[in-house]
């Protein structure tokens, strides 16, 4: 052991090494753990703009409407039983992805319009894009348009690539069930991808304004079965539109904007 001196740190002992054939004094300890500890917090801070960049970057190509970028579990209103019924699911649905990806399953939200059902969806996609997971939120119209924009001569996508885009997201919620024609061509393109992310065990969550019978009767008993099984369950939003009232509510952001007088 030999005595030595830092300048910061004042006197220290420590073990000389020799190396090719020179002597080396002992570094500092106290030195030493300040360069692992400054080495360790510059990797975190790496680290942690990685995933800031990474996260922005998902949120980016989620098509998440930005009206509803801000939506979580917290600022859900829930006043009714069907409403805390489902608050709950979601919650659960969004926290327990890691197994839903384990085992499929995916959700059913269906019934009256401006009921909660895109806040909610938008909050499960929030929180699983801060986990680092790929989503896609798309209208069923969209989605089918993406594919069908690859039958014209000069798409530089095949139909699978449109297909593929829809299928291979750890969650893709698809809005607006329904709301289509329901063409043969929309039909097939449909049960391609619902099928596809069945096969790959990917989560998907559906949106639609019909009832439990009607979303059944339009997607397909089988479908809807797909949809429930792993896991997944039906939510019926069968309470009055809050629609309404949404400017009201302190617990949204961007809802203190007073109403419009346009007699004025």
């Amino acid at each position: 052991m030999v005595a030595n001196v830092c300048e910061l740190h004042g006197p220290y002992e420590g073990v000389e090494r020799r190396f090719l054939g020179r002597t080396h004094p002992p570094k500092c300890p106290d030195c030493v753990a300040a360069e692992r500890a400054e080495k360790d917090e510059s990797e975190r801070r790496k680290k942690q703009a990685y995933r800031e960049m990474r996260i922005r970057t998902l949120l980016g190509r989620s098509g998440i409407p930005e009206r509803f970028l801000s939506r979580n579990f917290d600022n859900y209103r829930a006043e009714n039983d069907g409403q805390r019924k489902a608050l709950q699911v979601a919650r659960a649905y969004a926290e327990r992805f890691d197994d839903r990806l384990q085992h499929g399953g995916g959700l059913v939200f269906c019934g009256k319009p401006g009921t909660g059902k895109t806040h909610l969806a938008a909050a499960i996609a929030n929180h699983v894009i801060q986990q680092g997971r790929t989503v896609v939120f798309s209208s069923v119209v969209r989605a089918v348009r993406s594919v069908k924009e690859t039958y014209r001569k000069d798409s530089e996508m095949t139909e699978q690539d449109a297909i593929d885009a829809l299928v291979m997201p750890d969650l893709l919620i698809l809005d607006e069930v329904g709301v289509q024609f329901g063409t043969v061509t929309e039909s097939l393109i449909m049960f391609e991808i619902l099928n596809g992310r069945y096969e790959k065990v990917r989560p998907t969550i559906v949106m639609s304004n019909l009832t439990e019978d009607e979303i059944t009767e339009y997607l397909g008993s089988r479908v809807v079965d797909r949809l429930k099984e792993g896991g997944g369950v039906l939510v019926a939003f069968d309470w009055d539109s809050y629609r309404g009232r949404v400017h009201k509510d302190d617990a949204l952001p961007g809802r203190d904007v007073n109403p419009v007088d346009w007699s004025k």
